[in-house]
């Protein structure tokens, strides 16, 4: 007997070969119980994650696996005795009789419960030992994020898939790593490179991150972007089934449309989880899901904060069944964000939208409104808004590229007067006239109750006419505290309503931040703007300018005359000069209006204005003599077009320059600054006048932070074109401060 039940080395060998990757823990002949009270030998294999056993021929075993369980699938473990056991699977059963059938079992045990922690009763492995207390307990020593890393090898190794080295590596290095308790229960895949790829050439290793996610106790965020997979959102809806730890999630830019009615009917299903904040943007939700999805949210047990649906192709009947389903969820008036941008309310949908807000008078908190481009009649809305603001707590409210029909004044101006919280104001792009342009703007100068207000009415095309307006209801309240912020881009206003805006708007006292961005036509008459502008770059309160360019609307190289007017004069703390043709001579005057020692720019952005190498070391020099500077962007376009249009030998030599350059600029920022994050610089609406797919895909980044207007002592609060979801379009952030991480080191 003793022959046939040793394990020879040929046999190992023969085992190894048979089951490559498999770390093998134990190895032994055992008797299998089988019918009739037949016994037959097999050899069992103990695997970090498998038991798999294997037949016996007379002098080796039989190639051909017996059976194969994963742990995953082990529902029942009984000890008997000293000597038997028995191990019940998914699919077979398993009795054991061996002289080790107590180290099989502790081994089963041990690696079970290193890759189990979360897993809830219901399907934890029920396991019982006879006597009670003869075998155990057992310390098992968990890995990081609750043994998140052994559940995930533990599944990749159930879906028979070898686990991606750079995905764990990512996980160690990114997400759990520092000291920030907080910041490491956020698992977010954003930075993770070549995620895309590695979801699609990968199936089973993206299912297995799901998987390990299931069940995990210690991550509270989940945030997956911009991975255009099919089934991404059923992969994540069976993770929400019983996740009890996910307060936030966000699956954005799958480009998917399948899988949502999972999802709603994990919502359903899931009573425990503690979902507050939910971003599906950029994803394509079908009519014919909408019923399952909203029943979801209509079922959900804890009330939502934010909700971001925005770019999901939403019709007006499924925009209806979402506000259907948060008016009949009590709950749910606890929404502080809600983002529905870019999907088609039409009458159904703002019909719905009515009945919700009646429904939440006196007691919504709702803070942050987003309806940009939804086919929404904006005089309707208004109104309906204007009737329940004595119950809102609205601040930020964007009805962006909407029709502004003449009607719609009287509902926008009623609104104003009623509100007593509403900060921000977006009619970018909706075809308002230029006479109810100054008649909002009016509304709110001469309004008292409003302070700090934000104004944006850019893309409107008023042309000089609409400048005249603004300038006479501007010169009217110079002394108004109302307005902290006006947006003016794209108004076709030339050189002379340029002129007529500037000048007004550097007398009104209290104005912080100003973009009057591509209104010149090619830099047609731009002698006439020098004077107006100079003032308002030497305006006492103005923190922030920005007037922008491209190849068609730009200022041109006479502005150099602006930033000689301004040097030693200007109080602004950002400037964004981009876009606007200015050339080398230019460039020097405003390099040398920010080297001033008493110039408060901390933030400049002047890419794409024709700078060369010689330009660029005069903003080197600048940060040895202004220490303010700390933000001062590379111009990343310039040189790219500088070196495409070098021959290889100039180009060799080009690229040596810059990367010396661009060096001291990283040391120059990081020298001089005092640990204070960088000014955002957001989404210029130009970029998606077409509201191009791919455009938005790749730059709608959700920001979950706490908004930074909320800070009104920071000087970093001063946004742009900011709708209440920002976008960070700063030049190579992320690269910029590797470099500056390794300069340091260096």
């Amino acid at each position: 007997m003793s022959d046939k039940k040793e394990v020879t080395d040929k046999i190992k060998s023969t085992i190894s070969n048979l089951l490559p990757g498999e770390k093998i823990q134990f190895l032994e002949w055992i008797t299998k119980q089988k019918a009739k009270n037949k016994v037959e030998d097999r050899l069992v294999v103990l695997t970090s994650y498998r038991v798999i056993t294997f037949g016996k021929r007379k002098t080796s075993i039989k190639a051909k696996i017996c059976r194969n369980g994963h742990l995953f699938d082990l529902k029942e473990l009984t000890s008997f005795d000293d000597k038997k056991l028995k191990a019940v699977f998914k699919d077979f059963e398993l009795e054991i009789t061996s002289e080790k059938a107590n180290e099989i079992t502790e081994t089963i045990l041990k690696n079970y419960l290193k890759i189990s922690l979360g897993i809830p009763e219901e399907h934890y492995l029920k396991f019982s030992c006879i006597p009670e207390g003869r075998l155990g307990p057992f310390d098992i020593e968990t890995s990081q994020a609750d043994g998140f890393l052994d559940a995930y090898n533990a599944w990749s190794n159930y879906y028979s898939t070898p686990p991606n080295s750079e995905f764990i590596n990512f996980v160690q290095k990114e997400i759990l790593s520092g000291n920030d308790e907080e910041k490491k229960r956020i698992f977010d895949l954003t930075g993770l490179k070549n995620l895309d790829k590695f979801a699609q050439e990968q199936n089973n290793s993206i299912a297995a991150i799901f998987a390990a996610l299931r069940y995990n106790p210690f991550f509270n965020q989940l945030i997956v972007r911009n991975v255009a997979k099919r089934d991404i959102i059923s992969l994540a809806s069976m993770t929400i089934s019983w996740n009890c730890n996910l307060t936030k999630i966000t699956l954005s830019g799958t480009n998917t449309s399948e899988g949502f009615e999972k999802f709603g009917e994990s919502l359903q299903q899931n009573k425990k989880l503690p979902l507050t904040h939910l971003d599906l943007s950029i994803n394509k939700i079908p009519e014919n899901k909408m019923e399952s999805f909203t029943n979801g949210i209509r079922s959900m047990q804890t009330g939502l904060v934010y909700l971001d649906l925005s770019f999901c192709q939403l019709s007006g009947k499924s925009i209806s069944m979402l506000f259907e389903a948060l008016t009949k969820n009590h709950r749910h008036r606890t929404i502080s964000y809600l983002n529905l941008s870019h999907n088609n309310f039409g009458k159904i949908g703002t019909e719905g939208f009515n009945k919700w807000m009646q429904s939440t008078q006196m007691e919504s908190v709702l803070a942050t409104l987003n309806l940009s481009n939804c086919s929404l009649d904006i005089g309707v809305a208004a109104l309906s808004i204007a009737k329940n603001c004595s119950g809102l707590s609205l601040q930020f409210l964007n009805l962006s590229e909407n029709r502004f029909e003449k009607r719609t004044y009287i509902s926008v101006a009623t609104m104003l007067k009623e509100t007593k919280t509403l900060k921000e104001l977006d009619l970018t792009r909706t075809k308002i006239s230029s006479e109810n342009c100054a008649d909002i703007l009016n509304e709110i100068l001469s309004n008292k109750s409003i302070k700090n207000f934000s104004l944006k009415l850019g893309g409107n095309d008023i042309g000089f006419q609409g400048a005249k307006c603004l300038a006479k209801v501007i010169d009217s309240h110079p002394d108004s505290d109302s307005l902290d912020e006006i947006i003016l881009d794209d108004n076709k206003f030339k050189a002379e309503g340029l002129a007529l805006v500037s000048e007004s708007l550097s007398k009104l006292v209290l104005l912080k931040k100003v973009s009057l961005s591509r209104n010149i036509v090619k830099a047609k008459n731009t002698v006439k703007i020098l004077e107006p502008l100079s003032k308002l770059f030497q305006k006492a309160n103005l923190q922030y300018l920005r007037i922008k360019g491209n190849d068609k609307n730009f200022l041109g190289p006479e502005i150099e005359k602006v930033f000689q007017n301004s040097t030693g004069r200007t109080n602004l703390i950002a400037l964004d000069i981009s876009g606007n043709h200015l050339g080398e001579k230019p460039l020097k005057a405003l390099a040398t209006m920010i080297s001033q020692s008493n110039c408060q720019i901390q933030t400049l952005i002047f890419d794409e204005n024709n700078t060369n190498i010689v330009s660029l070391q005069d903003f080197i020099w600048a940060f040895d003599s202004n220490p303010n500077l700390f933000d001062v962007r590379w111009p990343k376009n310039d040189f790219n077009r500088f070196k495409s249009s070098a021959n290889k030998k100039e180009s060799q030599n080009i690229k040596k320059d810059l990367k010396s350059m661009k060096k001291k600029f990283i040391e120059g920022n990081a020298k001089n600054n005092k640990g204070i994050q960088p000014i955002s610089i957001s989404i210029d609406y130009e970029l998606i006048l077409n509201n191009d797919w791919n455009t938005i895909h790749s730059i709608h980044i959700a920001n979950d932070s706490v908004d930074e207007r909320d800070n009104p002592n920071s000087p970093y609060s001063l946004i742009y074109d900011k709708s209440p979801k920002e976008v960070d379009l700063s030049e190579s952030q992320g690269e910029d401060s590797q470099e500056q991480e390794k300069s340091k080191t260096d």
